[in-house]
């Protein structure tokens, strides 16, 4: 049988298989915030489409690298700068402890590169990141680029 005659090499590749096939999915990075008081880790489904899409996140303080408290204020929204236009749906945000939220609804109305603004309040203290994403009409293309940025969500 070919599975006895080489083992090893069948559980090696099947193991690489599936590693590929796990990771492909999804796109982690880092992000420094523009002030650099946080880190924002992101972990978003590589395909990102038009409609509703959802990402993870980990922020923690970058002095320390301690997770935020559940009390600090986060507000995303999503901005298409070439069109000068976001979307009327508000993300839904939810804390998970230690640092992790969940992030469901992140809305995108139309194909194109759009901006994912993270605004993160704590102690009086305000900090923000400028996340870039390419959108596609279909669900299977797109991608993300993170970028720390100095724009404003006074959209």
């Amino acid at each position: 049988m070919p599975f006895q005659k080489y083992p090893l090499r069948m559980i090696v590749a099947l193991t690489l298989i599936l590693f590929v096939f796990f990771l492909c999915g999804f796109t982690k990075k880092a992000v420094n915030t523009e002030n650099g008081l946080y880190q924002i880790d992101i972990e978003m489904e590589e395909q990102i489409h038009v409609g509703h899409n959802s990402m993870k996140m980990r922020i923690e303080k970058q002095m320390d690298k301690q997770p935020i408290d559940q009390d600090a204020m986060i507000e995303i929204v999503t901005w298409m700068s070439v069109h000068e236009h976001g979307t009327k749906v508000s993300p839904v945000i939810t804390p998970l402890g230690d640092g992790n939220y969940t992030v469901e609804m992140l809305n995108f109305t139309m194909p194109g590169p759009w901006e994912i603004l993270i605004r993160i309040s704590k102690d009086d203290k305000e900090d923000t990141a400028v996340l870039n994403v390419s959108v596609n009409g279909e669900a299977k293309k797109g991608g993300m680029q993170m970028d720390s940025g100095k724009k404003m969500m006074g959209h």
